[in-house]
Protein backbone atom coordinates (compact mmCIF):
# COMPACT_ATOMS: atom_id res chain seq x y z
CA UNK A 1 0.00 0.00 0.00
CA UNK A 2 1.57 3.16 -1.14
CA UNK A 3 -0.41 6.17 0.32
CA UNK A 4 1.28 9.99 -0.19
CA UNK A 5 3.36 11.30 2.90
CA UNK A 6 2.14 14.16 4.28
CA UNK A 7 4.83 16.47 5.99
CA UNK A 8 3.27 19.99 5.99
CA UNK A 9 0.15 19.61 7.80
CA UNK A 10 0.18 21.04 11.35
CA UNK A 11 -1.91 19.58 14.13
CA UNK A 12 -4.59 21.97 15.66
CA UNK A 13 -3.62 23.75 18.49
CA UNK A 14 -5.22 24.55 21.96
CA UNK A 15 -5.58 28.20 21.37
CA UNK A 16 -7.30 27.33 17.49
CA UNK A 17 -9.59 24.75 18.97
CA UNK A 18 -10.79 27.08 22.14
CA UNK A 19 -11.04 30.15 19.55
CA UNK A 20 -12.68 27.84 17.03
CA UNK A 21 -15.11 26.99 19.88
CA UNK A 22 -16.31 30.50 20.67
CA UNK A 23 -17.36 31.49 17.05
CA UNK A 24 -20.82 32.46 17.30
CA UNK A 25 -21.92 29.38 15.00
CA UNK A 26 -19.81 26.86 16.31
CA UNK A 27 -20.88 27.99 20.24
CA UNK A 28 -24.61 28.06 19.02
CA UNK A 29 -25.10 24.56 17.53
CA UNK A 30 -22.47 23.35 20.47
CA UNK A 31 -25.14 24.58 22.90
CA UNK A 32 -28.16 23.47 20.80
CA UNK A 33 -26.98 20.08 20.51
CA UNK A 34 -26.29 20.21 24.53
CA UNK A 35 -29.54 21.38 25.07
CA UNK A 36 -30.99 18.20 23.32
CA UNK A 37 -28.83 15.88 24.90
CA UNK A 38 -29.72 17.61 28.53
CA UNK A 39 -33.72 17.07 27.65
CA UNK A 40 -33.07 13.55 26.96
CA UNK A 41 -31.36 12.75 30.57
CA UNK A 42 -34.60 15.00 32.19
CA UNK A 43 -37.21 12.46 30.70
CA UNK A 44 -37.53 9.80 33.86
CA UNK A 45 -39.45 7.68 31.39
CA UNK A 46 -36.67 7.14 29.17
CA UNK A 47 -34.99 3.54 29.12
CA UNK A 48 -31.56 4.52 29.67
CA UNK A 49 -30.31 0.86 29.26
CA UNK A 50 -31.90 -0.13 26.16
CA UNK A 51 -30.85 3.06 24.53
CA UNK A 52 -27.72 2.83 25.66
CA UNK A 53 -27.44 -0.77 24.55
CA UNK A 54 -28.97 0.44 20.88
CA UNK A 55 -26.42 3.57 20.86
CA UNK A 56 -23.38 1.10 21.07
CA UNK A 57 -24.54 -1.84 18.72
CA UNK A 58 -25.64 1.24 15.74
CA UNK A 59 -22.73 2.64 16.59
CA UNK A 60 -20.22 -0.04 16.36
CA UNK A 61 -22.78 -0.94 12.93
CA UNK A 62 -21.85 2.75 11.17
CA UNK A 63 -18.77 2.77 12.03
CA UNK A 64 -18.28 -0.72 10.35
CA UNK A 65 -20.00 0.32 7.38
CA UNK A 66 -17.79 3.47 6.92
CA UNK A 67 -14.64 0.82 6.90
CA UNK A 68 -15.99 -0.46 3.97
CA UNK A 69 -18.05 -3.29 5.78
CA UNK A 70 -21.41 -2.60 4.80
CA UNK A 71 -23.52 -5.29 7.79
CA UNK A 72 -26.65 -5.85 7.88
CA UNK A 73 -28.35 -4.48 10.40
CA UNK A 74 -31.03 -7.24 11.21
CA UNK A 75 -28.23 -9.40 11.24
CA UNK A 76 -26.51 -7.44 14.21
CA UNK A 77 -28.35 -9.44 16.88
CA UNK A 78 -26.76 -12.72 15.59
CA UNK A 79 -23.28 -11.33 14.73
CA UNK A 80 -21.67 -13.47 17.17
CA UNK A 81 -22.33 -16.68 15.41
CA UNK A 82 -21.68 -15.73 12.09
CA UNK A 83 -19.73 -17.14 9.87
CA UNK A 84 -16.01 -15.84 10.14
CA UNK A 85 -15.57 -14.04 6.67
CA UNK A 86 -13.47 -10.59 6.37
CA UNK A 87 -16.56 -8.12 6.55
CA UNK A 88 -17.82 -10.25 9.99
CA UNK A 89 -13.72 -9.66 11.09
CA UNK A 90 -14.25 -5.84 10.35
CA UNK A 91 -17.59 -5.62 12.18
CA UNK A 92 -17.12 -7.25 15.51
CA UNK A 93 -13.48 -5.18 15.10
CA UNK A 94 -15.76 -2.27 15.39
CA UNK A 95 -18.05 -3.46 18.30
CA UNK A 96 -15.02 -4.26 20.01
CA UNK A 97 -13.85 -0.76 19.92
CA UNK A 98 -17.01 0.98 20.49
CA UNK A 99 -17.50 -1.73 23.66
CA UNK A 100 -13.16 -0.71 24.89
CA UNK A 101 -14.56 3.20 24.28
CA UNK A 102 -17.62 2.97 26.47
CA UNK A 103 -15.65 0.82 28.90
CA UNK A 104 -12.89 2.89 29.22
CA UNK A 105 -15.00 6.22 30.83
CA UNK A 106 -14.41 3.76 34.34
CA UNK A 107 -10.81 3.84 34.15
CA UNK A 108 -9.62 7.20 35.98
CA UNK A 109 -6.23 6.25 35.60
CA UNK A 110 -6.03 5.92 32.00
CA UNK A 111 -4.99 9.20 30.41
CA UNK A 112 -5.75 10.10 26.54
CA UNK A 113 -2.54 7.35 25.35
CA UNK A 114 -3.97 4.77 27.71
CA UNK A 115 -7.62 5.20 26.14
CA UNK A 116 -6.00 5.13 22.38
CA UNK A 117 -4.34 1.88 23.33
CA UNK A 118 -7.11 0.32 24.72
CA UNK A 119 -9.31 0.94 21.83
CA UNK A 120 -6.87 0.34 19.09
CA UNK A 121 -5.99 -3.14 20.60
CA UNK A 122 -9.76 -4.00 20.75
CA UNK A 123 -10.13 -3.07 17.01
CA UNK A 124 -6.78 -4.76 15.48
CA UNK A 125 -6.99 -8.12 17.64
CA UNK A 126 -6.79 -10.51 14.55
CA UNK A 127 -5.37 -7.53 12.02
CA UNK A 128 -2.27 -7.10 13.56
CA UNK A 129 0.77 -8.62 15.97
CA UNK A 130 0.34 -9.00 19.19
CA UNK A 131 3.04 -6.85 19.40
CA UNK A 132 1.70 -4.30 17.91
CA UNK A 133 -1.61 -4.36 19.44
CA UNK A 134 -2.30 -0.42 20.03
CA UNK A 135 1.08 0.93 19.45
CA UNK A 136 1.40 3.47 16.63
CA UNK A 137 2.82 2.74 13.62
CA UNK A 138 6.43 2.73 12.50
CA UNK A 139 8.53 2.91 9.68
CA UNK A 140 9.54 -0.26 8.09
CA UNK A 141 13.22 -0.83 7.45
CA UNK A 142 11.87 -2.18 4.16
CA UNK A 143 9.65 0.43 2.06
CA UNK A 144 7.57 -2.84 0.42
CA UNK A 145 6.57 -3.76 3.97
CA UNK A 146 3.01 -3.29 4.94
CA UNK A 147 4.20 -2.67 8.63
CA UNK A 148 5.18 0.69 7.16
CA UNK A 149 1.91 2.03 5.84
CA UNK A 150 -1.57 2.77 7.97
CA UNK A 151 -4.76 1.35 5.54
CA UNK A 152 -6.92 4.08 4.19
CA UNK A 153 -10.44 2.66 3.67
CA UNK A 154 -11.58 6.68 3.02
CA UNK A 155 -9.20 7.09 0.57
CA UNK A 156 -8.07 10.01 2.37
CA UNK A 157 -4.21 9.76 1.19
CA UNK A 158 -1.74 12.14 2.55
CA UNK A 159 -0.84 10.30 5.24
CA UNK A 160 2.20 11.33 8.15
CA UNK A 161 5.10 9.60 7.94
CA UNK A 162 5.45 7.79 11.54
CA UNK A 163 8.48 9.59 12.69
CA UNK A 164 5.72 12.46 13.25
CA UNK A 165 3.00 10.66 15.13
CA UNK A 166 4.91 10.56 18.83
CA UNK A 167 4.48 14.33 18.38
CA UNK A 168 0.99 14.16 16.71
CA UNK A 169 0.03 12.74 19.37
CA UNK A 170 1.13 14.74 21.91
CA UNK A 171 -0.33 17.38 20.06
CA UNK A 172 -3.51 15.33 20.21
CA UNK A 173 -3.17 14.66 23.93
CA UNK A 174 -3.42 18.27 25.05
CA UNK A 175 -6.41 19.16 22.57
CA UNK A 176 -8.01 15.87 24.54
CA UNK A 177 -7.46 17.52 27.50
CA UNK A 178 -8.82 20.76 27.24
CA UNK A 179 -10.52 23.11 29.72
CA UNK A 180 -13.48 21.51 30.54
CA UNK A 181 -15.27 24.66 29.76
CA UNK A 182 -14.42 23.57 26.21
CA UNK A 183 -17.55 21.97 25.23
CA UNK A 184 -17.19 17.81 24.92
CA UNK A 185 -18.96 18.43 21.51
CA UNK A 186 -15.94 20.39 20.14
CA UNK A 187 -12.98 18.58 21.76
CA UNK A 188 -14.43 15.44 20.67
CA UNK A 189 -15.10 16.56 16.97
CA UNK A 190 -11.61 17.91 16.78
CA UNK A 191 -10.00 15.19 18.51
CA UNK A 192 -11.96 12.47 15.72
CA UNK A 193 -10.51 14.41 13.08
CA UNK A 194 -6.25 14.73 14.47
CA UNK A 195 -6.77 10.83 14.53
CA UNK A 196 -8.53 10.39 11.54
CA UNK A 197 -6.14 12.43 9.51
CA UNK A 198 -3.22 11.08 11.23
CA UNK A 199 -3.72 7.38 10.99
CA UNK A 200 -1.57 6.42 14.12
CA UNK A 201 -2.45 2.62 13.61
CA UNK A 202 -1.57 0.15 11.50
CA UNK A 203 -4.94 -1.26 11.31
CA UNK A 204 -8.52 0.19 12.27
CA UNK A 205 -7.27 4.37 12.98
CA UNK A 206 -10.63 4.65 11.60
CA UNK A 207 -12.56 2.60 13.60
CA UNK A 208 -10.53 3.71 17.07
CA UNK A 209 -10.98 7.66 15.45
CA UNK A 210 -14.93 6.97 15.74
CA UNK A 211 -14.94 5.60 18.84
CA UNK A 212 -13.41 8.34 20.49
CA UNK A 213 -16.10 10.93 20.67
CA UNK A 214 -18.57 8.44 22.78
CA UNK A 215 -15.83 8.33 25.33
CA UNK A 216 -15.15 12.08 25.23
CA UNK A 217 -18.63 12.51 25.39
CA UNK A 218 -18.82 10.63 28.67
CA UNK A 219 -15.56 11.53 30.38
CA UNK A 220 -16.61 14.97 29.71
CA UNK A 221 -19.82 15.03 31.14
CA UNK A 222 -22.30 15.58 28.30
CA UNK A 223 -23.44 11.75 27.67
CA UNK A 224 -22.48 9.89 30.71
CA UNK A 225 -25.02 6.75 29.93
CA UNK A 226 -23.55 6.82 26.45
CA UNK A 227 -26.96 7.36 24.43
CA UNK A 228 -25.43 9.20 21.73
CA UNK A 229 -24.28 7.67 18.23
CA UNK A 230 -21.36 10.05 17.09
CA UNK A 231 -20.65 7.24 14.31
CA UNK A 232 -24.32 7.09 13.10
CA UNK A 233 -24.04 10.81 11.89
CA UNK A 234 -21.03 10.30 10.51
CA UNK A 235 -22.17 7.46 8.48
CA UNK A 236 -25.72 9.37 7.74
CA UNK A 237 -23.77 12.02 6.45
CA UNK A 238 -22.01 9.43 3.67
CA UNK A 239 -18.94 8.80 2.89
CA UNK A 240 -18.31 11.62 0.63
CA UNK A 241 -19.64 14.33 2.90
CA UNK A 242 -17.21 12.97 5.63
CA UNK A 243 -14.11 12.95 3.69
CA UNK A 244 -14.92 16.66 1.92
CA UNK A 245 -14.83 17.51 5.47
CA UNK A 246 -11.85 16.23 6.38
CA UNK A 247 -10.20 17.17 4.40
CA UNK A 248 -11.53 20.81 4.82
CA UNK A 249 -10.06 20.26 8.71
CA UNK A 250 -6.54 19.19 6.85
CA UNK A 251 -6.72 22.43 4.82
CA UNK A 252 -7.18 24.35 8.19
CA UNK A 253 -10.79 24.71 8.45
CA UNK A 254 -11.07 23.77 11.53
CA UNK A 255 -14.53 25.94 12.22
CA UNK A 256 -15.80 24.51 9.09
CA UNK A 257 -15.31 21.24 10.01
CA UNK A 258 -17.00 21.78 13.25
CA UNK A 259 -19.95 23.07 11.73
CA UNK A 260 -20.02 20.33 9.43
CA UNK A 261 -20.11 17.76 12.59
CA UNK A 262 -22.00 19.60 14.97
CA UNK A 263 -24.79 20.15 12.11
CA UNK A 264 -25.03 16.66 11.68
CA UNK A 265 -26.45 16.27 15.36
CA UNK A 266 -28.61 18.67 13.90
CA UNK A 267 -30.09 17.16 11.14
CA UNK A 268 -30.24 13.81 12.24
CA UNK A 269 -31.02 14.03 16.25
CA UNK A 270 -28.86 12.60 18.86
CA UNK A 271 -30.40 9.54 19.94
CA UNK A 272 -30.39 6.92 17.05
CA UNK A 273 -33.37 4.68 16.25
CA UNK A 274 -33.79 1.31 15.72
Amino acid sequence: MNLERNQAYRVCSLSGLVAAAASDEVAGLASAMRAQVDAIYMERRFDRKAAAELSLNRGAWASAALEGAEYPWSEMSSLGSARDEPLVAVVRAAMRATTAAAGAVGDRALGAFGVLARIASAAGAGFVSDEDLGRPRIESVAPDTARADADDPLNLGLVPVATELPARLDAIAKLWAAPREVSALVVAGVVHAELALARPFQWGSGLVARAVPRYLFASRGLDPAGLVAPEMCFWRAGRPSYVRALHAYQNGEVASWLVWWLEQFENEGVIPSA
